[in-house]
């Protein structure tokens, strides 16, 4: 799997090999083993025991990823070469996609009907970004950046229907159906990561300096310009109600900025490198993790930290995701007999 550069909610992940094979827990139960957060409510810290269930085995020589759609209800992630979609309510697999070619990102479109994904077509040696159909597994379009330009990261929309890809121009926006390019952004330094907002209507990018900068999907038109705050942003957000964007500096803070005023309403201070991080579900929260294993939830209104939790021992889960609309939380952990890994899912209190 490979991506953006962490984990933007509806854009690409980084490539991260982990081992021999991937386990899936797609629920949780009430109590028994599993994965231990500890909880830090203000005062002396407590733990909360939660298992997740193994639904799917991917026998693999290699895993990395995965990455979630943009409304958390399906997974991506890679066996042997070939990507996978898995239903993250059941765990059952509901396609597999071969003949890609060597990929630098992918990203999956809500309901998880297709994926996109840009690289080396090993046909034709040339960089292309290819569309899929999950159910059928058959490559549906085909777009191509003009004079060889590379893509530095990619999204896929809510619907399927659009795919942006960050160039060194700025932001391409394609209609999937046709494979017509249908909008050229242009960003000064040009763009390495893009994200839609959850509803699609919003897209939103990076440039020079730290800057964000949002458009119209339907109409291409500028929706506005603010600052991250970040010397060098590395994925980003929308919130749900497309009022808040968030940056993401890997080896920094995570800021959520009002769009329409400019204004930094939350400073989240990471102890490690940022894993992920998502709104919550009504835009009044955001959540982070990061590679320490830790995680907090902080409220927009005041930028305060509502709640924070950390892996207790003898879990050792690092690079936790963040489930869209940050009810959940995911790691991975080795199996018992160390021969793989596990990915366990957590409630977020």
């Amino acid at each position: 799997m490979s991506g953006n550069h962490t984990a933007p909610p509806s854009g690409s992940r980084p490539r991260r090999r982990r081992g021999s094979h991937l386990l899936f827990a797609a629920a949780l139960v009430a109590s028994g083993g599993g994965l231990v957060a500890c909880q830090d409510g203000g005062g002396d810290a407590s733990c909360v025991a939660s298992s997740g269930t193994v639904r799917t085995e991917l026998d693999a020589a290699e895993v990395a990823g995965p990455q979630f759609s943009a409304d958390g209800g399906h997974l991506l992630a890679e066996q042997d070469g070939k990507l996978v979609v898995i239903d993250a309510a059941t765990g059952k697999v509901a396609g597999r996609i071969s003949g890609t070619g060597r990929r630098d990102f992918e990203a999956l479109s809500d309901g998880g009907t297709s994926v996109a994904a840009y690289g080396l077509d090993g046909g034709s040696a040339l960089h292309r970004t290819g569309v899929w159909e999950t159910a059928s597994g058959k490559e549906a379009q085909t777009l191509v950046e003009q004079g060889g330009t590379e893509v530095a990261g990619l999204a896929v929309s809510p619907d399927g229907k659009q795919v942006a890809t960050a160039t060194g121009t700025g932001v391409h926006l394609w209609d999937v159906r046709t494979g017509r390019l249908t909008g050229d952004l242009k960003v000064d330094g040009g763009s390495g990561t893009v994200a839609f907002a959850p509803d699609g209507k919003l897209l939103a990018a990076t440039g020079s300096g730290g800057k964000l900068l949002l458009w119209d999907t339907a109409t291409g038109k500028a929706q506005g310009e603010v600052d991250s705050g970040r010397d060098s942003v590395t994925s980003i957000a929308v919130s749900p109600d497309g009022k808040y964007v968030a940056a993401l500096e890997e080896s920094g803070p995570v800021t959520a900025v009002e769009v329409a005023t400019g204004r930094q309403v939350a400073v989240v201070p990471a102890s490690g490198f940022v894993a992920g991080m998502a709104f919550g579900s009504d835009s009044s929260t955001i959540v982070t993790t990061s590679s320490d294993a830790k995680a907090s939830r902080t409220g927009l209104a005041d930028g305060k930290a509502v709640r924070t939790f950390e892996v207790c021992a003898p879990y050792r889960t690092s690079d936790l995701m963040v489930v869209p609309g940050g009810a959940a939380l995911v790691g991975l952990e080795k199996t018992a007999d160390g021969s793989g890994y596990e990915l366990v899912t957590f409630a977020v209190p």
